[in-house]
């Protein structure tokens, strides 16, 4: 961190390696457009620079250049011919830094003095307005190479698929397809809508709740779904019923006469007769 020496006195971590001063935004862009700017940590780790492009080796004062976010510097005429190699439905984030894999487009609530330069240069090319989110230019759209046979193909598309149409219905009509190829998956339900207008509200019975219920857990009750293993089921169910409600009916009665219950039969316990106590 340093303070760049501009009247505005800003506080910056960069650092220009040809003059050896910080400096600000602003004053990069003024004053330092064309020299190599890192971060001052840069410097301290490795204070050697090259002035050259490193995209065509040669000087970056013999042509107009362009400094990324990165804060690497190249040619603009280099980028925009390495950019151009790209294929025209590639997407924004695929657009790099050739060097350290930055992102090549800023962000768009990004702003800076550095960045509204970058995004002005960017502006010049249709490969770049394309992934700054800008509408392409009419001249330049204009002046790309045009394929004739996609013409061609384009034109002759719906007679191949009218001719595709004709044949498929020829050989639906003669292959003898099956029927239950042109069923549909899901039957039609021949019962009526059980919530209606006329039975909305009304008040259901409890057997058509079990319906229900069982409607929701087997599907449609009809005579056929009912196999012979449900009515087993269905039958034995009955019975235990039955057989649980006979045990719990009889089990309480009985017990008048019942000898274990009499308390004369208990020698644990002790009543006196009349004749013997007055005799005592």
């Amino acid at each position: 961190m340093g303070l760049c020496k501009c009247p505005r006195k800003k506080v910056t971590n960069l650092f220009c390696f040809e003059h050896r001063v910080n400096v600000c935004e602003h004053c990069l862009v003024e004053n330092h457009h064309d020299c190599v700017v890192q971060s001052y940590l840069q410097w301290l780790t490795d204070c050697d620079f090259d002035t050259n492009c490193p995209l065509c080796e040669k000087s970056l004062a013999e042509a107009e250049t362009i400094r990324l976010q990165c804060l690497h510097l190249l040619h603009w005429s280099c980028l925009d011919q390495w950019a151009q190699r790209f294929p025209a439905t590639t997407a924004p984030a695929g657009y790099c830094c050739p060097f350290c894999r930055e992102a090549l487009f800023p962000a768009i609530n990004q702003t800076s003095p550095m960045i509204d330069e970058l995004r002005a240069k960017l502006q010049q090319a249709n490969w770049a307005r394309a992934g700054l989110g800008m509408p392409l230019l009419p001249e330049m759209s204009s002046s790309m190479p045009y394929q004739p046979h996609n013409t061609s193909n384009v034109t002759q598309k719906p007679i191949h698929l009218q001719n595709g149409l004709e044949d498929g219905k020829t050989r639906k009509k003669y292959a003898g397809a099956s029927e239950l190829d042109i069923q549909p998956l899901l039957a039609k339900s021949n019962d009526g809508d059980a919530d209606s207008e006329q039975n909305k509200y009304k008040r259901r019975p409890a057997r058509e709740w079990l319906r229900g219920i069982w409607n929701a857990k087997y599907g449609n009750s009809s005579q056929k779904q009912f196999t012979g293993c449900k009515l087993v089921l269905i039958a034995v169910f009955f019975f235990i019923l039955l057989i649980t409600v006979i045990v719990l009916t009889n089990a309480g009665t009985g017990a008048d006469n019942d000898p274990l219950l009499d308390p004369m039969n208990n020698p644990n316990i002790r009543v006196a007769i009349d004749g013997i106590g007055n005799s005592i």
